[in-house]
């Protein structure tokens, strides 16, 4: 829902990773929103997302967040992107 609402909105805040790729404000709330939830239901084990990286904690299962698959075309107003998350 939050990716949706940030969609196509005017006052996007987007910023040049030292990677060159784009991260937007709707990237970095997405991460933030799903490790609160992922916290709040007490669901255990690492987490590594795209815009915050991970601990380097081991394990044989691991949460992996893509907040956004796709910013080039979030930021575009193009409708071809995805929130990844993946154990």
């Amino acid at each position: 829902a939050l990716t949706m609402e940030r969609f196509g909105a005017s006052d996007l805040r987007v910023e040049t990773k030292p990677d060159m790729t784009p991260a937007t404000d709707a990237d970095l709330n997405t991460e933030r929103l799903l490790r609160a939830r992922l916290a709040e239901h007490r669901i255990v084990g690492p987490v590594f997302g795209e815009e915050f990286g991970g601990s380097k904690e081991f394990s044989s299962r691991q949460w992996v967040i893509d907040p956004i698959d796709g910013t080039k075309n979030f930021v575009r107003g193009v409708p071809v992107w995805c929130t990844l998350i993946a154990l």
